[in-house]
């Protein structure tokens, strides 16, 4: 292998480790906001589908702690199927406020930017799986 091949795969490497790092700090920040916003809120409706946001987030929190751990253990196959596991619990938690009574997402803007790091994580692993 080239010198600079090497140096490619090194570098992909290293962006998929810095995908799940990221991804991760943004999980537990989202968790941690959401369990705030179901503490302050007063409306049953928001209360309940914010619990329900904060659940999904310790789901996609747990996720990427596994991923990184798998991926120090260089189980690249494992870290694959652990982030694809955080893929839905993002979207349930979007789907709650789509539900009767319906209110406005306060969520949505961090749904977005941790839906979009979980498939940034899953396109740099893909270089690396087998």
């Amino acid at each position: 292998m080239n010198a600079n091949l090497r140096a490619d795969f090194e570098g992909i490497d290293d962006l998929a480790q810095l995908a799940i790092l990221v991804a991760l700090d943004n999980a537990t920040h989202t968790k941690g906001y959401t369990e705030e916003l179901t503490r302050q809120a007063t409306d049953k409706a928001l209360k309940f589908y914010l619990s329900i946001c904060s659940n999904a987030y310790a789901v996609v929190n747990d996720c990427f702690t596994a991923a990184k751990k798998q991926f120090d253990g260089g189980d690249i196959a494992a870290v694959n199927e652990s982030e694809k596991k955080a893929v839905q619990p993002i979207k349930d938690c979007d789907f709650m406020f789509t539900r009767p009574p319906t209110r406005t997402n306060p969520l949505l803007e961090s749904n977005r930017q941790m839906s979009d790091l979980t498939q940034i994580a899953l396109s740099a692993l893909q270089n690396l799986l087998p």
